[in-house]
């Protein structure tokens, strides 16, 4: 993963658009509809920020959609 992620983000994509990743403790959305589908439902995905997710997305991005 460390030294080339991208054909992991490929078959993430294509077979687990959304998956655990046991590793990361953590849930990983990887195409764009999964994440605009989870950032669009505050009722359902109500998860904090955290470093990382400032990091990838900016800082609060809901408040801006």
């Amino acid at each position: 993963m460390e030294n080339d992620p991208y054909p992991i983000f490929e078959r993430l994509r294509r077979e687990a658009p959304v998956a655990w990743i046991p590793a990361a403790h953590a849930w990983v959305a990887s195409t764009w509809e999964a994440c605009r589908t989870i950032a669009d439902d505050a009722t359902n995905f109500r998860g904090g920020t955290s470093p990382m997710h400032e990091r990838v997305l900016g800082t609060d991005h809901l408040r801006y959609s």
